[in-house]
């Protein structure tokens, strides 16, 4: 029995076990499968084509075909932007060649594809913020961030079931799983994160079959950062629960998780954030599921941790040092106020920056007014004893708490200078631009 044999050389690695070969030809109880005519070197697809006249034989008239489809390449070794291009050959037995329809192939190049030079998803959120001041210890607590993963080309999102059929399996017998990781990294000390419980599966045009499989967090209870424990992995696992059809339209997967503070006392008292990263990841095994690389995408802050503050602005605080003018000021912790209000209490440590006329500022900025002032509590502060200097300019008071107001007084006693006076305004409230960035609400408005 004569055979032809067809090699299409990809440039690089071929993954085992990939590819599906299909004819048009007459194949005369013969067959041109995986495992009958078809092996794989290294770069290498080889076809094994019998000759007409025997049992096993294939007759190939004109406008027939034999194609490969599915053939998985190490798209990584050739880099990003790179084309993937076929180097096409074929070897015909002298006694064929006369009649043998494979001679008719133009043997040469092609291009098959391009490696892309972008990840092979898109990923979107929305930054969760948590205020120092009202943290709620517990499920009372929780905030939900919203994950989506879009993919960039159609089928990016495989499942074990998906990739066993593309490789021309007739049934699934093993079966490697495919994720998408969720790297959640430097997280704010005592914030715990699980997975939410509206986490859901691929939005599939073709199916309302869930392609999703389990959950797992790698851990067996829920994540609690701690020092040296700040970074997490969750893995969404894909597996055959869906009907292995590869659609041309893109999927989106969106996932939920939770964060909140189980215990109050272990939160770090400052101001952090935590990194998250996603990849989409292949089985850590080999076999006919390919193994994607990492495809680590960094994307952004994911919790923020925001010390509660209020700011006020006092314009004008004069001391001219010999007793003419000076001024003092007050700051108030309104926290505590009438129960049909509600607020609840905050306590914190009361600064003030000053800038002169020339806009220098004192030596000694900022200046402690009040350390752990508590709600109902008012600080009073006389510039020329806070300074001890001559000051002509302004003022910014920072209180580590919300709604802080306050009062200024100018005052000169002396007669000689042009008649003893005094005068008093209220210090405008300053909004955090950061804070009011994320929630208008968080602050007060500017003015009284």
């Amino acid at each position: 029995m004569l055979a032809s044999e067809i090699t299409l050389d990809y440039g690089t690695a071929i993954l085992a076990g990939s590819a599906t070969v299909n004819t048009s030809c007459d194949e005369n109880n013969g067959t041109i499968t995986a495992a009958a005519s078809k092996s794989i070197s290294g770069n290498v697809l080889t076809l094994i084509v019998t000759t007409a006249g025997t049992d096993e034989g294939m007759v190939c008239a004109a406008g027939d075909s034999i194609s490969v489809t599915a053939a998985r390449v190490d798209a990584n070794a050739l880099g990003a932007g790179t084309d993937v291009l076929v180097a096409v050959g074929a070897s015909v037995p002298a006694a064929s060649q006369a009649t043998n329809a494979i001679t008719l192939i133009s043997v040469g190049t092609l291009t098959v594809g391009n490696v892309q030079a972008a990840p092979s998803t898109d990923t979107t959120f929305k930054t969760v913020t948590y205020l120092l001041c009202d943290i709620t210890e517990g499920s009372g607590g929780q905030l939900t961030v919203t994950v989506t993963v879009e993919e960039k080309f159609a089928a990016a999102f495989l499942s074990a079931k998906d990739e066993s059929l593309l490789n021309g399996a007739a049934t699934v017998t093993t079966e490697q799983d495919f994720k998408i990781r969720f790297s959640f990294t430097n997280l704010p000390i005592g914030i715990a994160i699980k997975a939410g419980p509206t986490l859901a599966g691929f939005l599939a045009a073709t199916t309302t079959t869930a392609a999703l499989g389990t959950l797992t967090d790698n851990l067996t209870s829920d994540f609690v950062s701690a020092s040296g424990a700040q970074d997490v992995d969750v893995d969404v696992i894909i597996d055959d629960a869906d009907a292995g059809t590869v659609t041309s339209s893109k999927e989106t997967l969106t996932a939920t998780f939770i964060f909140e503070v189980p215990d109050d006392t272990k939160l770090q008292t400052t101001e952090g954030t935590g990194v998250l990263k996603v990849a989409l990841r292949g089985s850590t095994t080999t076999g006919e599921v390919p193994v994607f690389a990492a495809n680590d995408q960094k994307t952004g802050d994911v919790v923020l941790l925001q010390v509660c503050d209020c700011f006020l602005l006092y314009t004008w605080l004069p001391n001219t040092g010999d007793g003419a003018f000076d001024s003092g000021l007050t700051v108030s912790n309104t926290t505590a106020d009438p129960p049909q209000i509600g607020t609840s209490g905050q306590t914190g440590d009361v600064t003030m920056y000053f800038w002169r006329t020339d806009g220098t500022q004192p030596a000694g900025n900022p200046y402690t007014i009040a350390t752990a002032l508590g709600p109902g509590e008012t600080a009073t502060a006389v510039i020329s004893t806070m300074l001890g200097e001559t000051f002509l300019g302004y003022g910014i008071v920072r209180a580590e708490f919300q709604l802080c107001h306050g009062f200024a007084f100018i005052n000169n006693p002396q007669p000689g200078t042009g008649g003893a006076f005094a005068q008093g305004y209220l210090p405008q409230i300053i909004g955090n631009p950061r804070l009011t960035a994320i929630d208008p609400t968080i602050a007060e408005s500017t003015g009284h």
